[in-house]
């Protein structure tokens, strides 16, 4: 019997926009299935929304390719980038 943890991920433009999610992200994250993403952090809990939004400003802005961070979603489940 083969057990595998769902992934979600996304990939956004250079700007930040996202421009496609998985449908794992959507259960993962809470985000409504299949609407526009254009508000995820606020899907993360009170207390690292701040420091994500550090985080993912800096990815932007630096056009790195990667960050290294982890949340938790409202939901209760973990991210991490």
């Amino acid at each position: 019997m083969f057990l595998g943890s769902p992934v979600g991920f996304f990939r956004c433009t250079p700007d930040g926009y996202v421009s496609y999610a998985n449908q794992a992200w959507y259960e993962l994250v809470g985000y409504p299935p299949g609407a526009v993403i254009t508000n995820w952090g606020d899907y993360i809990v009170d207390e690292d929304q701040r420091r994500i939004r550090a985080v993912w400003e800096e990815y932007i802005e630096t056009g790195a390719e990667s960050c290294a961070a982890e949340w938790q979603w409202k939901n209760k489940r973990y991210g991490e980038c």
